[in-house]
């Protein structure tokens, strides 16, 4: 495996994991203030942001194996 491998794997895995975080913080504040104003698209931004950032996490770890 090559630095530039190993530094593509670290950026994806660190990407995927801030992507999650980003995700369960915008649920939590979501549940907390929404109201009537809220975008009716709000659950699929955050359904798609998961989708993205476990993927992203998979392909991180599944370089170091």
């Amino acid at each position: 495996m090559s630095k530039i491998d190993i530094i593509a794997a670290i950026l994806f895995l660190v990407i995927g994991i801030w992507q999650i975080c980003i995700t369960v913080f915008y649920y939590k504040n979501l549940k907390k203030n929404a109201n009537k104003g809220t975008s009716p698209f709000a659950p699929l931004a955050m359904w798609s942001s998961l989708v993205i950032g476990v993927i992203l996490t998979v392909l991180g770890l599944s370089a170091f194996l």
